[in-house]
């Protein structure tokens, strides 16, 4: 794995820089932990999250994130409701998908917000930077 030592701002102790998988970017950790995690096999899950919602609610989408286009976002707000957020890096579309919505159901996200559902104040703060995140990252690409 290649690796390199980089300093930044004013602070005295080098950050290391993993390169990712993803051509040009990369991954800073103070720790040398992140490296042992770095290592992992690319088959081993990332995170895995149990579906909170009745079979009635329908079944939870499958994400793949080793597209390369694609940008993640997960939420569970304090009830329980989960949402996934996704946005194709290429073509700019982003989805929404929640549990007490009916996983089968898309909204489609447009500037951040989503047309007919009204959200509580902390997903729509974590749709919102889930959207400038995944945006941030096309002009990066």
């Amino acid at each position: 794995m290649d690796e390199f030592r980089v300093r930044y701002r004013a602070q005295s102790e080098p950050v290391r820089a993993v390169l990712c998988p993803i051509p040009g970017r990369k991954f800073f950790a103070n720790s040398l932990s992140f490296l042992s995690m770095a290592s992992m096999s690319m088959s081993d899950p990332l995170l895995k999250i149990t579906n909170h919602h009745s079979v009635a609610c329908g079944d939870p989408p499958i994400i793949d994130g080793s597209a390369k286009n694609c940008y993640i976002g997960y939420f569970e707000n304090p009830f329980g409701e989960q949402w996934i957020f996704t946005l194709d890096r290429k073509t700019g579309k982003a989805i929404l998908q929640g549990g007490d919505v009916g996983w089968n159901t898309k909204f489609d996200v447009i500037n951040g917000t989503v047309a007919d559902l009204v959200l509580g104040q902390e997903e729509q703060l974590w749709l919102q930077a889930c959207w400038l995140s995944g945006k941030k990252q096309m002009t990066l690409d």
